[in-house]
């Protein structure tokens, strides 16, 4: 009988793939072997897929419009919160602006439950003291007075009748400065 003659065997791709892993992991079991004791690096720890979500997703930031003359001792007793504590869960923020505009926090919170929250201070800012009300332009004038109701926003009231010359100014120094002109062009 005669011999039948071979046909060169082709390789597909997922074969020469198969055969460069192997090689490859053959190196490595080698470089494994050839380390002192097998000691060998702890691989570094790797975030999952499911531990990365969106922020909007997990927490929610809150603006709190406290009344004026509220503290931030006042705010970081967890009783404060108790009207509003079903809303808040833990790591949700709270961005506090006072109704005068004295001051902007940023509060974290903690713990919580149905009637109290506790929260961290992540940031607190004085944009201006309410202890200094005799300002410049009060001084100027004994006839006027500046002052802040939740309606009117800041607002400077005539003495003499009440009178409400000028309203709705965002914050103090913008009632004050109004005063100030006026003062210029009607003498008190």
């Amino acid at each position: 009988m005669a011999a039948k003659p071979t046909t060169p065997t082709l390789q597909r791709p997922v074969d020469t793939r198969v055969q460069v892993a192997k090689q490859n992991l053959a190196r490595a079991e080698q470089a494994a072997a050839a380390t002192p004791s097998g000691a060998r690096k702890p691989d570094p720890p790797i975030l999952t897929a499911d531990r990365l979500k969106g922020a909007e997703f997990e927490r929610v930031i809150h603006t709190a419009a406290p009344a004026v003359g509220h503290t931030m001792e006042h705010m970081l007793t967890p009783a404060y919160w108790a009207h509003v504590a079903p809303k808040l869960k833990p790591w949700d923020r709270v961005e506090v602006r006072a109704e005068d505009g004295t001051f902007y926090a940023e509060l974290l919170v903690l713990a919580c439950d149905r009637t109290w929250a506790r929260m961290h201070v992540l940031r607190w800012d004085d944009l201006s003291t309410q202890d200094v009300s005799l300002t410049e332009a009060s001084q100027a004038s004994a006839s006027y007075e500046v002052k802040f109701t939740p309606n009117l926003r800041w607002h400077v009231i005539r003495k003499l009748d009440r009178q409400v010359m000028h309203k709705e100014a965002q914050t103090r120094a913008d009632a004050e400065l109004w005063l100030r002109e006026h003062l210029k062009i009607v003498p008190a």
